[in-house]
């Protein structure tokens, strides 16, 4: 099961197993409260993994409702990281300040 953030315009969305392999939503969460993903879980009991984005109001509400389940980060998510952290690496040096 999949969790992420669609952005403000179409709000935070819940992806089921069968719907990150086809990439489509099964659900729209009405807001971003640990809350309802909490209560959107638990009325689906059996989950064993939840893939989210680094929201930590996704991380509570996955610990609430499916303790058992673990949580792993999203593909994108680390993609994006990566390519952030490695531009960073990459960068050159900032100039030598001169003077005192």
């Amino acid at each position: 099961m999949g969790i992420c953030s669609n952005g403000a315009l179409e709000g935070p969305c819940c992806r089921g197993h069968d719907s990150l392999r086809l990439r489509r939503p099964l659900d729209r969460l009405p807001d971003r409260e640990a809350s309802t993903p909490a209560a959107w879980l638990t009325q689906r009991p059996g989950v064993e993994v939840v893939c989210r984005d680094h929201a930590p109001f996704f991380a509570e509400g996955a610990a609430a409702a499916a303790p058992q389940g673990v949580q792993v980060a999203d593909r994108w998510h680390l993609w994006h990281k990566l390519g952030r952290r490695k531009n960073r690496c990459s960068a050159p040096p900032p100039p030598a300040r001169s003077g005192p």
